[in-house]
């Protein structure tokens, strides 16, 4: 439609909204997040955004391979080219945020933060020169290609003899084509359109989906198709652009393999396979891997995992620090936590640094109650078993405690409550000696056990027979701890030292044995008596 088509009000009015939609269509997107200077021998990248604080360079190779990154808190980012660099169409990417530096506070964190500004482009490396493109090279298509003589002497016919047909169209009602269309410069007269309905044809397709909607409450975004780039040297791609916030969130390059996305119709998705088994299928020829890459845009600091497997092994890699904290063995099922060959079911290993284990129980529909802690650690000193919170140890058989090593550094066999720094209950079989800490060393107030007082407390003892009520098939002779005298009482009179009623034996006997000597003395003096008496 032409403006001389409008008379009165009516010309300015439609004017002012063909130019209102124009400006809207030329100005959508056209902000870009930074501006990238491509000479020679480097790639300089700026951000254009007030207040960002992070800035990545990103670029890939002719062949798919990751040439690096380089990245900054908002500063200009140069990539200078390599010497030896490979010939051929280079990929980059640029992300800009604006978001500061923070720390996160758990594990679980993820707040919203202003989404980063992304941009991707390509250029071209031939014979070790970044090749910089003409800005007023314009691309030619089939026509464009016919003699300049030829064409223009065909366009003044068509002019002379069928001016109206360059005129545009419009039809007032459904348009309804019953073969084959064809849409561009470059469509022929007799064009064969094989099994195609519609038919784009010239050197630049692209197909504009404008919504004119002017209320705030309806949708009013535009988005395109885009085949590849317009620029010489561009890349080959089809992709969709969201043209009013001039993102492309949709790309799908030239030469891409068969089935790299395929969505089936259980909803699996496919990566490199059209018969996906599970919600996600991924397929490779060498080790498929997942990355996960938090690139510092929303103030976090940049920090990279995969997740790959093959025939060897399934293993979690940190990127960032170039370890495999997790490896599980693909022959054995082994689990290795810092090792790539577990030597055991689950082998933890570090390097310079204690390798632990913690297993912990925590009831958090209580508040205050204390976290049960076992811990397993290999030192460079020792190898560690134990609790690690306020916790008694147990080890157990058939689901009962038979041991209990109690936080004092009590332990106990048999029970769960020691009383002493060792404490059994049951008997107690020893196929060595036994033997019972007596050096001077380990004492003080050391003094002699007199005469009266061990044959007063030896007087006082009361031997007995008696049964253990934990081991009734076998009697026993002994005292009762709560009868013996106080000499060899225990502070408990729950129990008898051994050693007390040996010293109380010794000191008795020892003293009976010099009354038998002095005797022996009297009596060999008396036989002498005899003796020469009978003379």
């Amino acid at each position: 439609m032409r403006l001389s088509d409008f008379t009165g009000k009516g010309t300015v009015a439609a004017a002012i909204l063909i130019m209102s939609l124009w400006m809207q269509t030329a100005f959508a997107g056209t902000h870009r997040p930074a501006e990238v200077r491509i000479e020679n021998q480097s790639v300089t990248v700026s951000t254009t955004i007030s207040g960002a604080t992070y800035l990545l360079l990103r670029i890939m190779g002719p062949s798919g391979n990751h040439i690096g990154d380089w990245q900054t808190t908002g500063a200009p980012v140069t990539w200078a080219l390599p010497e030896q660099a490979e010939n051929g169409l280079y990929r980059y990417e640029l992300r800009v945020g604006t978001t500061p530096r923070k720390a996160r506070t758990a594990d679980t964190n993820t707040a919203p933060a202003a989404r980063e500004h992304v941009e991707s482009g390509v250029f071209r490396v031939t014979s070790g020169t970044i090749v910089i493109l003409d800005p007023t090279a314009e691309e030619t298509g089939m026509i464009d290609n016919l003699g300049t003589q030829a064409l223009t002497a065909v366009v003044w016919v068509l002019d002379a003899i069928a001016s109206p047909a360059h005129a545009d169209q419009v039809i007032l009602d459904d348009a309804i084509i019953t073969g084959s269309e064809c849409i561009g410069n470059d469509c022929n007269n007799g064009e064969s359109f094989d099994f195609d309905t519609l038919r784009i044809k010239e050197n630049n397709l692209r197909i504009h989906f404008q919504d004119t909607s002017n209320s705030a409450s309806f949708p009013q975004n535009d988005w395109r198709i885009l085949i590849n780039d317009t620029a010489n040297g561009g890349a080959n791609f089809f992709g969709i652009e969201d043209s009013s916030a001039a993102r492309r969130p949709f790309t799908i390059e030239a030469g891409a393999p068969s089935n790299g996305l395929y969505l089936s119709a259980t909803g699996n998705l496919g990566l490199g396979t059209a018969t996906p088994l599970t919600d996600l299928h991924l397929v490779t020829g060498n080790t498929p891997t997942v990355r996960l890459e938090q690139n510092g845009a929303n103030g976090f600091a940049p920090y990279t995992w995969d997740l790959s497997g093959n025939e060897n092994r399934f293993f979690l890699r940190n990127v960032t620090t170039q370890t495999s904290p997790l490896v599980i063995d693909a022959a054995t099922g082994a689990m290795g936590l810092g090792t790539l060959a577990p030597r055991a079911a689950l082998e933890i290993q570090q390097t310079f640094k204690n390798a632990d284990l913690l297993l912990s129980y925590k009831d958090v529909t209580k508040d205050g109650e204390p976290e049960v802690i076992t811990k397993i650690e290999a030192s460079d000193t020792a190898a560690r078993m134990g609790s690690a919170s306020s916790h008694p140890l147990q080890l157990m058989a058939a689901s009962q405690p038979f041991v209990t090593l109690t936080p004092e550094g009590r332990l106990g066999i048999g029970t769960t409550t020691p009383s002493d720094t060792l404490h059994v209950t049951g008997n107690a079989f020893i196929t060595g000696n036994l033997e019972l800490g007596s050096s001077r060393t380990l004492k003080f107030n050391i003094t002699p056990l007199a005469p009266h007082d061990a044959e007063a407390a030896l007087t006082a003892l009361e031997p007995v027979r008696y049964r253990y009520k934990s081991d009734p098939d076998e009697e026993s002779l002994g005292f009762i701890a709560e009868d013996v005298p106080d000499l060899v009482a225990t502070n408990t009179r729950k129990s008898v030292s051994p050693m007390d009623i040996v010293a109380v034996l010794a000191r008795v006997v020892k003293d009976q044995q010099e009354t038998l000597a002095t005797q022996q003395k009297a009596i060999d003096a008396l036989q002498k008596r005899l003796d020469a008496l009978a003379r």
